[in-house]
């Protein structure tokens, strides 16, 4: 590595470097990652070799060629260059090469331990249907156990305090076996900046592994388990403050919406794609699969979920129902619950499945059972072609809407900012007369409203409203066979909101089922002038999202005026920017 320098060759007297190990070592460290050095993956070192799992942990093949020769250049060179591989990249050792690396790092030396930052080590793997490991593993053996504790003292003696995260599978539930593994842990309290223990692949297999396992984990990151949690005065805290931490917890739901029914209550409801990210209008459906997977999992590196898994992990965010905040003290309620209502829209449905709903008549026939207060179902009703109804259709005899303002209460209902209603579908039998109960209770609603005008802060609420235009099932049907009902039915639903004379934002959506589905979207696609890329792995229609036809947009138009006044916009008012809700792209999307 010697080459005749410049100033040699002019004959000049210097002061430069002789050989490439005279140059400053923090400049030697950004030469060798200029060159390509592998970093930000998942390596199995002293395998160089990418770990399977996935796309995002594969190696270029130049990359792997600038790591490889320079861990054969020198020993210095390669001790340089291991510190530098296991600082910036994690590493994670599975089943069948666990002893490799458990050898590897008994033996590393001091700085290169200084250097280690993530490590994963599968020590003994539980199989798992849908996992990495799906066949029985060999029992684990005590002379495994022995390189595990050498190992972990080596890394542990001269580990850089608070920078390593360890990372650690040993399914062998409470034995003998898994004492002998933790022990080392305990040895060194306040080293590691981390620690995941996953003691058995079952949920809460045995409380005392959960146990163990958190408290394990507490003492090596230098915490007490046993301590009693300090006293916080919470309200000391500027009420800005408070709110910005209330942000953090589960009282902000999924997307901000929350889904009410009469028969389950509040609930969450959400979507997720797959694609790589390039064709999503809309960041919450592309990053959606957070609300379905668990931080603490992953296909490469292992489950540490403490929902699934007898196990401890900071990064498992199956968080506790926000019902525990609420039950704290008075003052705790009224400003969490002030919160809740204010962070997330609130969904009326009809029904959990809203188009099996419809508007039950006056002198429809009640079904031979009673499965519900809140809804009716006739179950002998066969399909009818002219008419599209199947024989899971319910009938709703009660309105919803009624049904959560009464559960809601007056002290509440002031604090409800955004509130959408999904009506019953309008059937055949549907007449909307002050005869059929679910109508004349929309109607009582709608009043109820009005009557607490003066608490329920309706300037500062925002309305949209949900009408079918179509029977279920009829996909093909064309909306102008249905204009008849539109035009007779929808002003008639709607015409109650007049009393609601402080409402300021009010958003009509006119529905037909399966608008969202994909064949429909990709036809709107190669009709748009607006080019659209298609993804592997998941529909075109969540990617697209069209507008409403001219003629329906005319007519929500039409309805909004009748409601407000004829200078009233919703588009100027954020209608536009409105996004479809879970539940439709869920519902009629398929």
């Amino acid at each position: 590595m010697k080459q005749t320098c410049l100033c040699e060759y002019l004959r000049v007297t210097c002061n430069h470097p002789d050989t490439f190990l005279h140059i400053p070592a923090s400049i030697r460290r950004r030469i060798y990652l200029y060159a390509g050095l592998t970093t930000g993956t998942y390596i199995a070192y002293p395998n160089i070799g990418s770990v399977e799992g996935g796309d995002d942990c594969t190696i270029p093949h130049e990359d792997y060629v600038v790591t490889y020769n320079l861990t054969h250049v020198c020993q210095q060179i390669r001790d340089e260059v291991e510190a530098i591989l296991l600082n910036r990249n994690t590493c994670v050792y599975f089943d069948h090469n666990v002893d490799d690396g458990l050898d590897y790092l008994s033996q590393i030396s001091p700085y290169t331990c200084s250097m280690l930052r993530n490590v994963y080590v599968h020590l003994y793997v539980h199989p798992d249907r849908n996992g990495r490991y799906q066949r029985e593993p060999s029992p684990l053996e005590w002379k495994r156990i022995d390189m595990w504790q050498l190992a972990t003292t080596n890394i542990l003696s001269h580990a850089s305090p608070q920078r390593l995260r360890l990372h650690l599978i040993c399914d062998t539930g409470y034995s003998k076996k898994t004492d002998a593994v933790l022990q080392p842990l305990c040895n060194f309290p306040g080293v590691l900046l981390e620690l995941e223990l996953r003691l058995h692949k079952q949920e809460h297999e045995n409380k005392r592994l959960t146990t163990l396992a958190r408290e394990t984990a507490l003492q090596a990151q230098g915490q007490n388990p046993n301590a009693p949690s300090g006293i916080f005065r919470f309200f000391d805290l500027p009420e800005e403050i408070r709110r910005n931490i209330f942000a953090y917890t589960n009282l902000v739901a999924p997307y901000r919406k929350v889904h009410w029914e009469p028969e389950s209550g509040f609930r969450a409801e959400f979507i997720f794609c797959e694609c790589d990210g390039s064709v999503c209008l809309e960041a919450d459906l592309h990053d959606g699969r957070r609300f379905l997977s668990c931080g603490a999992d992953s296909d490469i590196t292992g489950n540490f979920c403490m929902r699934y898994r007898s196990s401890y992990s900071s990064r498992c965010n199956h968080g506790s129902s926000p019902l525990s905040l609420l039950l704290v003290s008075r003052p705790m309620y009224e400003e969490a619950i002030a919160f809740f209502y204010a962070s997330n829209r609130i969904i009326i449905q009809p029904d959990e499945q809203s188009e099996n709903a419809i508007f039950a008549g006056a002198d429809a026939e009640p079904p031979s059972h009673q499965p519900g207060a809140a809804e009716q179902t006739d179950a002998a009703t066969p399909y009818d072609p002219d008419q599209a109804e199947f024989s899971g259709t319910k009938y709703m005899r009660h309105d919803a809407t009624k049904l959560f303002l009464e559960r809601l209460g007056s002290k509440v209902l002031r604090l409800v900012r955004n509130l959408e209603i999904v009506f019953p579908r309008i059937g055949p039998d549907s007449s909307l007369s002050d005869a059929d109960p679910a109508y004349s209770e929309w109607c009582m609603a709608v009043d109820y409203l009005a009557c607490l005008a003066a608490h329920a802060d309706v300037p500062r609420l925002t309305l949209i409203v949900h009408i079918w235009t179509t029977p279920a099932g009829r996909v093909d049907w064309p909306l102008e066979r249905t204009a008849h009902m539109v035009e007779a039915q929808a002003p008639r639903l709607l015409k109650p909101l007049r009393a609601l004379s402080q409402l300021e934002r009010l958003f009509v959506h006119l529905e037909w089922p399966k608008h969202w589905s994909p064949p429909k979207l990709l036809h709107d696609i190669k009709t748009s002038k607006v080019p659209k890329k298609e993804s592997p792995g998941c529909g075109i229609g969540l990617h697209y999202i069209p507008r409403s036809e001219e003629v329906v947009a005319e007519k929500e138009v039409r309805l909004e005026k009748m409601v407000m006044d004829a200078e009233y916009d919703s588009y100027s008012m954020g209608k536009g920017d409105e996004l479809p809700s879970q539940w439709v792209r869920d519902q009629w999307g398929m």
